[in-house]
């Protein structure tokens, strides 16, 4: 269709973690996260131990699934 258009990044600010779209590792390690401004449990993904969907499709990306909940999604 020949659209053009910009894109835009937030790689290396601050924007995902001032509107609750990531967190940081410390908080996530608190078992208790604000995502979408509410509270959010991550206790089960830390429990884990690395095992379950989230964490086969973190180990084919090249990562784990504490990095992979970290950045999440809209």
């Amino acid at each position: 269709m020949g659209w053009a258009f910009p894109w835009a990044s937030s790689l290396d600010s601050d924007f995902n973690y001032d509107f609750d779209m990531s967190v940081r590792e410390e908080e996530q390690r608190s078992g208790e996260v604000e995502y979408t401004f509410r509270a959010v449990d991550v206790t089960p993904v830390l429990e884990s131990g690395g095992e379950g969907p989230v964490a086969e499709m973190a180990a084919r990306c090249g990562t784990d699934a504490r990095r992979i909940r970290a950045r999440r999604p809209a």
